[in-house]
């Protein structure tokens, strides 16, 4: 999202009396905090890249495959030259590391969250059209909520009660190939390698939630409003 203008953040900083100091989460708005979380991060897919689908012919009649080179350099793919009825063209085709992380039907659990949001609507016999929700992909890992470190008392603002904490992220490497360094050419966000048998995290960072009556239980994310002490925080 973009960022609130100088003013807006001025206005928030005055409403949270130029301090806002930390705080911990009840249980309950914990729960609520990681549940927002997760559903956002399971219909983003951070670990993931679009791609394919595959095996891709490059020739006249196809348009170019943007991500087929940088793919076959990270081990992705493996580049063939065929030979043709008129001309020779390049086709890219999956390597045994391209298969372990392509993926084409959706999620499991996006097809869950699906589920949850049309009984939300009044409409709990609908039924996802997997077909039209099918994307080809790739997916190194799973990016989740881990825990929160640090949180500023609420305030009210424009009808709505705002509350900012910082989240730490968690990566799971579900292919067995997140932190190798192939991958990391490819520009996706991914922390630093862990111990053995420690957590992949992220470095916190500061997410501001709105509470809206008209909404009940559920959270929105505001990752463009920052007030008292964090105003200045990306």
């Amino acid at each position: 999202m973009t960022r609130c203008n100088g003013m807006f953040l001025a206005a928030l900083l005055m409403l949270a009396g130029c301090g806002g100091g930390g705080m911990s989460l009840p249980d309950e708005k914990l729960a609520r905090v990681r549940e927002a979380v997760d559903e956002g991060l399971i219909a983003y897919e951070p670990l993931c890249i679009e791609a394919g689908p595959f095996p891709y012919r490059n020739d006249r009649e196809h348009k170019g495959c943007d991500r087929c080179q940088a793919l076959h350099a990270a081990g992705l793919l493996e580049r063939r030259v065929v030979d043709g009825p008129v001309e020779n063209y390049v086709e890219y085709v999956l390597s045994p590391l391209g298969e372990s992380a392509y993926r084409v039907a959706p999620d499991p659990e996006f097809l869950a969250l699906l589920r949850k949001r049309y009984a939300q609507m009044g409409q709990p016999d609908r039924v996802p059209d997997e077909k039209q929700l099918a994307k080809p992909r790739m997916c190194f890992g799973t990016t989740r909520f881990h825990s929160v470190t640090d949180a500023l008392a609420p305030i009210w603002f424009g009808g709505s009660k705002v509350f900012s904490v910082k989240l730490v992220y968690e990566a799971k490497d579900t292919s067995g190939h997140l932190f190798d360094p192939q991958i990391a050419t490819l520009g996706l966000s991914i922390p630093p390698r862990p111990e053995p048998g420690q957590p992949a995290l992220y470095p916190a960072r500061v997410m501001t939630f709105a509470e809206h009556p008209a909404y009940g239980d559920e959270l929105e994310m505001r990752d463009d409003v920052r007030y008292g002490r964090w105003v200045n925080e990306p």
